[in-house]
């Protein structure tokens, strides 16, 4: 593997929204419960 495509690493951007869509999520539910 070369350095350009460790460094691009689209997989690890896509990897981090869904992560980022749950801790959002979390904080939505804590929000509407109280």
């Amino acid at each position: 593997m070369s350095r350009r495509s460790a460094n691009n690493r689209p997989h690890a951007v896509l990897a981090i929204s869904p992560l980022d869509r749950d801790a959002r999520a979390a904080d939505a539910v804590e929000a509407t419960s109280e």
